[in-house]
This record gives C-alpha cells, sequence and structure tokens, in this order.
C-alpha cells in the first residue's frame, strides 16, 4: 500500500513562570537612616503621592497572556497600562468596603502575571504609603521678658503677641511620615532652614 510521507512537528515544553518587575514613578521618596538603610513606617518602605503612577513590565521565554494587579484585599485586575493609587476603591481587612482613596495612609500592591502555557507566577508585591497631607507647624516662644516683668508668659493683644529682647523662638513640625525639613523667613528676607531656636531682633513689629 501507499506510505505518507513522514511529518515532524516541533513542540517546545515550557515550565517557566513569567517575571514581572514593578517601577514606581515620581514623585516618591524613602526615608534612609544614618547607615543608608530604608527605614520602613507604617509597613511602607516607599512614600508616593496621588500623582504618583505604578508600571508593570512583564517578560517570558515564550508570551504573557496577561498581568494583574490588587491593592490590599481588593480584587485582582487586568494590568492595562500605569495606574495610580489614588482614586481607586480599595477593600480593607478592617471593612467590607472604601470608598475611592483621597487620604493618606498604608497600602500594598500586589501583581503576578501569566503566559501563554498557563504558567502563573507567584506573587509578589510592594508596600507603598500614600502621603499627600502637608505637614503642620507650629511655634513655641520661651525666654521671655515681658514689658510688664513677667518672664516665660506671651502677652497678646490685638493679635499681636508681644515679646522681649531675650524671647527665643522654637518650630516644630509634625507630618505623618517625618517633615524633612522647616524653614521659616522674618518679614521680607530669605527662607532660612530652621536648626535650633532663634532670636528677634530689632524693636517694633515682625512678621514670622
Amino acid at each position: 500500500g501507499s506510505t505518507e510521507t513522514a511529518k515532524s512537528v516541533e513542540v517546545r515544553q515550557d515550565a517557566n513562570k513569567p517575571v514581572t518587575v514593578v517601577v514606581v514613578g515620581e514623585p516618591k521618596y524613602s526615608l534612609i537612616n544614618q547607615a543608608g538603610l530604608v527605614v520602613p513606617q507604617s509597613g511602607a518602605t516607599t512614600f508616593i503621592r496621588k500623582t504618583t503612577a505604578i508600571t508593570l513590565t512583564a517578560t517570558d521565554d515564550g508570551s504573557v497572556s496577561r498581568t494583574e494587579y490588587k491593592i490590599d484585599d481588593g480584587a485582582w485586575k487586568k494590568y492595562t497600562g500605569p495606574f495610580t493609587v489614588f482614586g481607586q476603591e480599595i477593600v480593607l481587612k478592617s471593612a467590607a468596603y472604601c470608598p475611592p482613596q483621597e487620604t493618606s495612609g498604608a497600602h500594598v500592591v500586589y501583581y503576578r502575571s501569566i503566559d501563554a502555557s498557563g504558567n502563573v507566577e507567584d506573587t509578589k508585591s510592594i508596600n507603598l504609603f500614600h502621603d499627600d497631607e502637608s505637614p503642620i507647624s507650629s511655634a513655641k516662644i520661651s525666654g521671655l521678658a515681658l514689658p510688664s516683668g513677667e518672664a516665660g508668659k506671651t502677652f497678646t493683644s490685638n493679635n499681636l503677641t508681644y515679646i522681649g529682647s531675650g524671647a527665643v523662638i522654637e518650630l516644630e513640625a509634625k507630618d505623618d511620615v517625618g517633615a524633612e525639613s522647616t524653614q521659616y523667613r522674618l518679614d521680607a528676607g530669605i527662607w532660612t532652614n530652621y536648626l535650633s531656636g532663634f532670636a528677634v531682633n530689632g524693636e517694633g513689629k515682625h512678621v514670622l
């Protein structure tokens, strides 16, 4: 009888999982200690703002079928391009539902990719802290020598605080993740980095 000409097909076994890399855009920052190491705070290592974009890039020996991500305990979403944490509906362990995020807070972004062969990458994550709250600064006046002679007390009248020549002004800044620096300006002078308490020289009205 007739024998068909032998045919062949080349097959390739794909057991390798895809690899996804995350890039956190600007603005972002990290707290660094004197040893040059990132200091985690509130479970986060990277601090972002509402405009900070998160980009995911996946590679595979064959073909990447899709990349997915989720924020905190939310549902997995198909990655279609850079996204921000701000404004997304986020499910937290402490509540069944949270409205679109508009305030500071710690979040975890989970991500993974699946290739055309069905290999699923092990889930990875990155800790982020959404920080759009401005620092709050306050001034403390000490060492006063007031005209009334009552040292250590302030005297306020018509929205003016009267101080004597011995007064020292100290500044304090409070912030969720720590203030990077505090600056002050006296009257129309230049902005100066605050290092320690300072005195106001010159008699008369001043604006700090």
